[in-house]
């Protein structure tokens, strides 16, 4: 006796398809770290969403833009995250907290998972010696590429 596919069974299957995390693009978030109403330096972030397509689809906002906006939101000013004065990161509040924002934006359960690659923290004083570095660099390398003067001296007899 063989068996067939019940409709019953492609049809869970296919409901199963639709209904897969969807992932975000890559982004890579700047915030600002402000303490004591000065900036501090700089946080950068790689950040993926794993989010419900459903929910996704509903969005009426391309979900970078409510990414990039609760991201600063969360940040800015967050005392658990004042680099370089906290005592360490803490990537699961971080995870979490950026994730309860989001969704709590979008009135849904947009996002069930937020995935980090990088976290780094720039001070202010460093980038500034760092812009002045490649300042510097970029006018010398523009001084090496000029060509060299194409009239020569006189000579006399």
């Amino acid at each position: 006796m063989g068996m067939t596919p019940s409709g019953n069974t492609v049809s869970n299957k296919q409901h199963a398809v639709e209904n897969q995390p969807r992932f975000s693009e890559p982004q890579v978030l700047v915030a600002p770290i402000v303490f004591d109403t000065r900036i501090s330096g700089f946080l950068f972030s790689s950040i993926v969403l794993e989010m419900d397509a459903k929910a996704k689809a509903d969005l009426s906002l391309p979900v970078e833009m409510i990414l990039q906006d609760r991201y600063l939101a969360f940040v800015v000013g967050n005392p658990e995250f004042l680099f370089p004065r906290s005592p360490r990161f803490d990537v699961l509040k971080f995870k979490e907290g950026l994730k309860s924002l989001v969704n709590s934006t979008v009135g849904a359960q947009l996002v069930n998972s937020v995935y980090v690659s990088d976290v780094n923290f720039l001070a202010t004083d460093e980038a500034r010696r760092k812009q002045t570095l490649r300042s510097v660099w970029l006018q010398e390398r523009t001084k090496r590429n000029e060509p060299a003067s194409k009239s020569k001296p006189k000579e006399s007899h």
